[in-house]
């Protein structure tokens, strides 16, 4: 009986260590994807979210991942990181639970300014970010609902308030969320199955047998993780372009199809410069040298379609690195901005337009506009120009 209580707290330290140890080793790569993340939304919604907005929210993001790398770092250093197990432990959660927090008020405010476009980016951006929160944390479950519910509650709220559309998004959100639970909920029961195994073998000395299941019910999960993440990039809007570093097209999802004007058969193995013109090709041809450097950067370019039309797009890229240190490549999140540029040149024509009218006495013959009649009238104009600033607009014709 002794010894069987025994076996149960060796085998719940043994778990403990587990998770506390690979706290530490995703942290990093947690941080980075967080930060990626809040990257594509200041591109994307720049245009769109008043600006104090989001500079007041980028502070709490980088405290947040500065206090996740900081206590995975603390804990490396520790020289009784496994005796001091829960303590650690609970330092990552509260960690996780503040990195939510924050990206609650994402979730919650950011869908107050977009439109529809901009929405499809929040909601995907903030679907990557818990999805892969639960399958990388999928070793303490407890740890990534920290972090996934405080996202949630904000995001379905705002969701179930926009109307048809923004609901059957919510409904897909909710599906990839069970779909992310489900798979991440499987991949922690292999990893306990895993763990109980390698400690009846340090106990016994031989589980080989149980051993070989628990190893292909693992390489069975991580299939399953790789299917939902193909299914995520086959669904997605936004272009996904794999490059080697010699700029020739690997992959690519079928967003980037539609972006490119070509199916798959006609971009992969074949060079990326063979879709660009000047001066977009030179911009091209920096950012893969700067990806063959290990440096993750964005740019605006166009890309040519067999039609000879450009699509302005905005690129951000990442190098990819495998588990051996070496650069495989990059990776490109490819959003069309065409739309924005084409209304800025629009908003300019307007602005043109409108200061090219003359102001003249309302008494004159000739083509211009008569003047304010009176200085109440000239304050109460001047009101509103101001109230329109205050909220956002930026003025581009008159002035105060």
């Amino acid at each position: 009986m002794t010894g069987a209580v025994s076996g149960i707290h060796a085998l719940a330290s043994a778990m403990l260590t587990h998770r506390v140890m690979k706290h530490g080793r995703v942290a990093a790569t947690s941080a980075g994807a967080s930060a990626l993340a809040a990257l594509v939304l200041l591109v994307g919604m720049w245009s769109s979210v008043p600006h104090r907005w989001l500079l007041a929210w980028l502070p709490f993001l980088a405290g947040a991942l500065v206090l996740r790398l900081a206590v995975a770092r603390a804990q490396q250093r520790s020289a009784q990181p496994v005796l001091d197990g829960q303590v650690w432990l609970r330092r990552h959660r509260l960690a996780f639970l503040l990195h939510g927090l924050v990206w609650a008020w994402a979730a919650g405010v950011l869908p107050m300014f977009v439109d529809g476009e901009q929405m499809a980016l929040l909601i995907t951006v903030l679907c990557l970010l818990c999805g892969g929160a639960m399958l990388t944390t999928s070793f303490d479950l407890a740890a990534a609902m920290l972090f996934v519910t405080p996202v949630a509650v904000p995001l379905s709220a705002q969701l179930a308030s926009h109307g048809r559309a923004t609901a059957a998004q919510g409904a897909m959100l909710a599906l990839f969320m069970l779909a992310a639970w489900a798979s991440a909920r499987r991949s922690n029961e292999v990893e306990i199955k895993t763990l109980k195994l390698q400690h009846a073998q340090q106990l016994h000395g031989d589980e080989l047998r149980r051993s070989a299941e628990a190893a292909e019910t693992a390489r069975m999960a991580l299939a399953e993780q790789h299917q939902l993440m193909t299914q995520l990039l086959r669904c997605t809007e936004q272009g996904f372009w794999f490059i080697d570093n010699q700029g020739i097209g690997t992959d690519l999802n079928p967003a980037m199809e539609r972006l490119l004007g070509r199916p798959r058969d006609q971009v992969v193995g074949r060079s990326v410069f063979d879709f660009f013109g000047e001066p977009d090709l030179s911009t091209m041809r920096c950012e893969i040298e700067a990806r063959k450097l290990g440096k993750t950067g964005s740019c605006e370019v166009g890309i040519t379609r067999p039609d000879g039309s450009r699509l302005h797009c905005i690129n951000l890229a990442t190098p990819i690195i495998d588990s051996a240190g070496r650069n495989l490549g990059s990776v490109g999140i490819w959003t069309d901005i065409t739309a924005r540029r084409q209304n800025e040149v629009a908003l300019h024509t307007y602005a043109q337009v409108a200061n090219s009218i003359k102001v003249g006495s309302a008494h004159d013959a000739g083509r211009h506009m008569g003047p304010v009649v009176n200085k109440r009238q000239w304050d109460q104009i001047q009101g509103y120009i101001q109230k329109g600033i205050d909220e956002g607009a930026r003025l581009v014709a008159g002035g105060l």
